[in-house]
């Protein structure tokens, strides 16, 4: 890709979706509008959606040509979605992304993909996450201490990509469909390939966090379950275990920002109960939950 233009670059968009009818729309819309950029299908796979998500794409399908809807009856993970996905994908970049998010600009995907133009080293590239919680409550600031810190991170070198990932197609085939953290998956199988990550912060993704402290806390426990899972079974830590980095990433956050220092104890806290859960359910109760929860308080940005 070293001598090609970004809009010569070929992207498939994978959308693993269950029951989004409240964004998959707005999203569909906002990726058909995007700028500088080949996409060269939108592939929606929905597993198991009982609400109106599968008329909405089906419609948008018909007047779209690169708008491809796969179903599935049953829920079987996001894993097996995503490889429903890969085996349909036909472009050399895949751009998968959470059916409950939104780009904020029509260049959303062309930085998401510029990277790999510039550098062919450059395997698995992350984006800059958002939240639209409202900046006030507990929870809500909990959110954005999160997503915060995940961005300061990678700031830091220290990827930590979650919600929206781009890949080198030749780089993944397939992921084992008992993996629960599917991003962090594929980023250590193309950093143990050789090949570097990248944190577009211009590529800028909207999101919202749950507003139910139950729902928050369940989040949390299973993406937990996720990491450890990946360093029982690949040796591989992602950044957000403690560590001097992730140390050093709080730090440079409440430096920019002082007031957040007095929602980090209750950030700390929960996260705390969600890892404590978490290594319940993994290592005594054998609970390894690779088919989501669905976090209804998250559904309507």
């Amino acid at each position: 890709m070293m001598n090609e233009e970004v809009s010569d670059v070929n992207v498939s968009i994978l959308i693993p979706v269950y029951n989004e009818e409240k964004n998959i729309k707005q999203l569909l819309l906002k990726l058909l509008n995007q700028k500088e950029v080949c996409i060269k299908e939108i592939i929606v796979i929905s597993s198991g959606s009982t609400d109106k998500t599968n008329e909405i794409v089906k419609e948008l399908a018909s007047r779209y040509r690169n708008v491809i809807l796969i179903t599935e009856d049953v829920r079987r993970g996001k894993a097996h979605a995503i490889n429903l996905g890969l085996n349909q994908a036909t472009a050399e970049v895949i751009l998968l992304i959470s059916g409950d998010t939104l780009p904020a600009n029509e260049y959303f995907v062309y930085n998401m993909v510029k990277p790999f133009v510039i550098d062919p080293k450059i395997g698995v590239i992350g984006c800059c996450i958002l939240p639209t919680n409202k900046d006030k409550g507990i929870i809500n600031m909990i959110i954005h201490i999160i997503w915060k810190l995940h961005n300061k991170l990678n700031e830091l070198k220290a990827y930590k990509f979650g919600e929206c990932i781009a890949f080198r197609r030749s780089l993944i085939k397939k992921i084992p469909e008992y993996i629960i953290a599917d991003e962090a998956y594929i980023q250590y199988k193309v950093l143990n390939k050789g090949y570097k990550g990248y944190y577009a912060r211009r590529a800028v993704l909207r999101n919202k966090g749950p507003e139910i402290l139950l729902e928050l806390l369940n989040q949390r426990s299973r993406v937990y379950i996720g990491h450890i899972q990946l360093k029982k079974l690949f040796g591989f830590k992602v950044p957000s275990f403690l560590n001097l980095r992730l140390i050093k990433a709080v730090l440079k956050l409440l430096i920019e920002n002082i007031r957040l220092l007095m929602y980090l104890p209750f950030a700390i806290f929960i996260e705390l109960l969600a890892r404590i859960q978490g290594i319940i359910n993994f290592n005594v109760r054998n609970k390894v939950p690779y088919i989501w929860r669905r976090v209804s308080s998250s559904k309507a940005l």
